[in-house]
């Protein structure tokens, strides 16, 4: 979203709190908002209680060598003053099939509807509604393979099962969120790879190995996808002095702290 964590946080002054057009009425009005800028220039990160989410490494097809940079840079933010801690969130794992069932069913029924939900208060694009809701019959096979997977089993669960593991997952998201918050009580973030693997160097051909091109589409949101979920502010920022491919470090804040996760970010990559 940007090359720089100020530049986040810019966009974050621009975006944050109520919408007064009522174009998008899904912001809280009762949340206060900062001058995120601002909070950049506290850039002492002394005190500041991370978790280490023992569940987010270690995940299948992670390379130990993004797991090892990701501590790595934990230990450095020790060095600066942070109180850095590992925790177990059990629930972590159970993330990816929960976000399965709502990212795949959910998504293509939002894809029906041009991605506005009947009875939504806010804004609505006729042309987009229309355009979208006959792509699937008309354009599916200019989809990738992932995607035309994703369309074939929300097909199948919608007619099989009527959307009863949708309303299931949705209901596991509250457990799942609730996870995440018992642990925020104790500390002010959530520290973990971002993705579990460096950037791929080369995907398959999706001629040659569909499987696999498949499962480099899907093998990277073990952690991210939770927070999709959950709604917590969540950064991804490179490891530091990582050679070759790039690392991600994700940190991950209290639900609308979106300051404390943009300052230790920020610290992080502007501390020589």
């Amino acid at each position: 979203m940007s090359k720089t964590v100020k530049d986040s946080a810019l966009l974050m002054n621009v975006i944050a709190g109520k919408d007064d057009t009522a174009i998008d009425p899904r912001q809280p009005d009762k949340i206060k908002v900062p001058d995120y800028v601002a909070e950049l220039s506290k850039r002492s990160i002394k005190g500041v209680r991370i978790a280490v989410v023992k569940e987010g490494f270690g995940a299948a097809g992670s390379m130990p060598a993004v797991d090892a940079a990701v501590k790595k840079a934990a230990k450095f933010l020790g060095g600066l003053g942070a109180i850095v801690k590992e925790v177990s969130i059990p629930m972590h794992s159970r993330a990816v099939p929960i976000w399965n069932s709502i990212a795949i069913e959910g998504g293509v029924d939002s894809f029906y509807h041009g991605h506005t939900a009947y009875q939504h208060k806010g804004y609505y694009n006729p042309r987009l509604i229309s355009a979208m809701s006959r792509a699937i019959q008309s354009n599916g096979g200019d989809f990738s393979a992932t995607a035309k997977m994703g369309t074939l089993v929300a097909h199948y669960m919608r007619e099989k099962y009527h959307g009863v593991f949708y309303a299931r997952a949705q209901n596991m998201t509250r457990v799942l969120t609730a996870a995440y918050d018992q642990v925020l009580k104790d500390y002010d973030l959530l520290l973990m790879p971002t993705t579990p693997q460096t950037a791929h160097k080369a995907i398959p051909s999706v001629e040659d190995d569909r499987k696999a091109y498949v499962a480099q589409a899907l093998n990277m949101v073990s952690n991210t996808c939770a927070f999709d979920l959950s709604g917590h502010p969540s950064i991804s920022v490179p490891c530091r002095d990582v050679k070759g491919m790039p690392v991600g470090l994700m940190l991950t804040g209290r639900q609308f702290d979106d300051a404390t996760v943009l300052r230790v970010a920020n610290t992080y990559m502007t501390t020589k």
